[in-house]
């Protein structure tokens, strides 16, 4: 059993109304929003047979149109807007998916090369059909197990099975953070980060003015579609400087 007999769908969870920077999904970036740098980033993900942005169903009429110009669907599952255990096991059921990949829709500089390697490292060192049936994650989120990536790069990998486990189970906050409870109890694997790649004090996931301002200024240096390598010395002369911060 490989990944091409499995059906994986990258989702995107997206939000209007983020509490410290409201609408920052649609923060114009290099002339894109940075909810589109998130698709087509994750596009270019090999494995990756289809991405999906969910939303709150209130934000559909300012999301969905976004959404379409890059070929992507727009779904809004009937479920409360913090409830993202029960959204995104809607999601997965909805397209049929048998591997979920997660990504936050605040994390514009997600490299596909990063993301292809775990879910390599899933698929060959976890033995993917097991995983399929066991209640465990896969991810390369910067604080999981010590792993040395930098943050705004990460992504999670879920079994229709994990999902479905965590919708009927969760409670509490637990629903909004689908992935604590399996990292409380130990039933998260990761990988770490290649030492070229290792700077766990970066952040380049955008949750205020300051974030916002760093990102557009590393896309005005690099262009669209740089690599992890490239993005980390710019962000580390970035840090040094004033930026901007104006949305």
């Amino acid at each position: 059993m490989s990944l091409q007999d499995l059906r994986v769908i990258g989702l995107i969870q997206a939000r209007m109304g983020s509490t410290r920077l409201p609408g920052k999904v649609l923060a114009d970036i290099e002339g894109l929003p940075m909810l589109g740098h998130v698709i087509r980033r994750l596009q270019r993900v090999r494995h990756c047979d289809r991405v999906v942005v969910i939303v709150p169903p209130h934000d559909i009429p300012i999301l969905a149109p976004v959404v379409v110009r890059d070929g992507v669907q727009c779904l809004a599952p009937p479920v409360p807007e913090w409830d993202l255990a029960a959204r995104h096991y809607w999601a997965a059921q909805f397209c049929r998916a048998d591997i979920i990949l997660r990504v936050p829709s605040d994390n514009p500089c997600i490299d596909p090369a990063a993301i292809e390697m775990m879910l390599d490292a899933w698929q060959h060192e976890g033995q993917l059909w097991d995983n399929l049936h066991q209640r465990q994650l896969w991810t390369n989120l910067q604080p999981v197990n010590g792993s040395g990536w930098p943050d705004g790069f990460g992504a999670e990998v879920y079994s229709l099975n994990i999902l479905e486990k965590l919708h009927l189970e969760a409670e509490g906050q637990d629903r909004e953070h689908p992935h604590l409870s399996l990292v409380r109890t130990g039933r998260v694997k990761t990988i770490p980060c290649p030492p070229e790649w290792c700077a766990p004090e970066l952040r380049f996931d955008v949750d205020t003015a300051e974030d916002l301002a760093r990102i557009r200024a590393l896309f005005a240096t690099l262009g669209p579609d740089f690599t992890l390598a490239a993005a980390i010395p710019v962000m580390r002369r970035l840090c040094e400087m004033q930026i901007d911060e104006t949305p």
